[in-house]
């Protein structure tokens, strides 16, 4: 789909003569959260078993995702969620809401529940990280099932010496004619080599520990290695459309799945030992 570029906020006199506008550019909201809540977060970690990331390709870091380990039992991290951390949810939709406000988005309602309903309790796409010397995330997005927006929290984070967050640019076809490679006859001058113009990674500055940052989930991002012993911890999730307010059968689909799986190789076995 293409859209057109509509210039705003310049008179037609001035847009005549010179201006300078944006293409392809992306907002991402950024805002810090109060001590009290930062404080809160930082036990409640505690509370947390981590996994190590078998299940994340190019990627060597802890987490308390299941589908990033399998050393995390499934729904266990969602339990703690609700039992310690349900005010998490209520801080990332508040301020989820606010970035909407600004981009002038009307009439949408966000949810932390892949399932599109607001108040299930079994459905969250909520995950803590932590990286120690070495670890690192390989560069991915978070588009899989219907997922909008996806968000970072900065737990504990040390902007002298922590990884930095990473957004990647996609400048694959002008790579591939010898943009930003060496000895290339398209190669950049060292002039604009550090130009954010003109690099496919951008770290955002100013990042510090208790910032929450929010941005679309189409964007590929990656964390770079941990260069000290830290340890680095960011919770991390997506956000989704609320579709209705009825009750959640993703429980019910996931326990007849499991039934159907058990009794398939319960015949299986049977099968074989006769």
């Amino acid at each position: 789909m293409k859209l057109k570029l509509k210039i705003v906020g310049l008179k037609k006199s001035v847009q005549g003569r010179i201006m300078i506008t944006g293409i392809h550019t992306t907002p991402i909201y950024i805002e810090g959260i109060g001590d009290d809540k930062k404080e809160s977060i930082k036990k409640f970690l505690y509370k947390i078993n981590f996994g190590v990331s078998d299940e994340w390709a190019e990627t060597e870091c802890m987490t308390t995702a299941a589908h990033g380990s399998t050393h995390v039992i499934d729904g266990e991290a969602d339990v703690i969620f609700n039992k310690y951390g349900l005010f998490i949810y209520d801080l990332v939709i508040d301020k989820a809401h606010k970035f909407l406000k600004q981009l002038d988005i009307k009439n949408l309602k966000l949810t932390l529940n892949n399932c599109g309903v607001e108040k299930c309790k079994n459905c969250t796409e909520l995950w803590c990280s932590k990286y120690t010397k070495g670890m690192y995330q390989a560069e991915h997005n978070h588009l899989d099932n219907g997922e909008l927006f996806s968000f970072v929290y900065f737990a504990k984070y040390d902007p002298s010496k922590d990884a930095d967050l990473t957004f990647v640019k996609d400048m694959s076809n002008a790579i591939q004619k010898g943009f930003l490679l060496e000895n290339s006859p398209n190669t950049l001058p060292e002039e604009l080599r550090e130009h954010p113009v003109f690099c496919n990674h951008v770290t955002l500055d100013n990042i510090k520990e208790g910032d929450l940052v929010i941005f679309p989930s189409y964007l590929d991002h990656q964390v770079e290695e941990q260069k000290h012993d830290g340890p680095r911890i960011t919770l991390a999730g997506n956000l989704f459309k609320i579709i209705n307010d009825e009750k959640c059968n993703a429980v019910y689909e996931d326990m007849v799945e499991r039934l159907f799986t058990f009794l398939y190789k319960m015949h299986i076995k049977k099968r074989v030992t006769n």
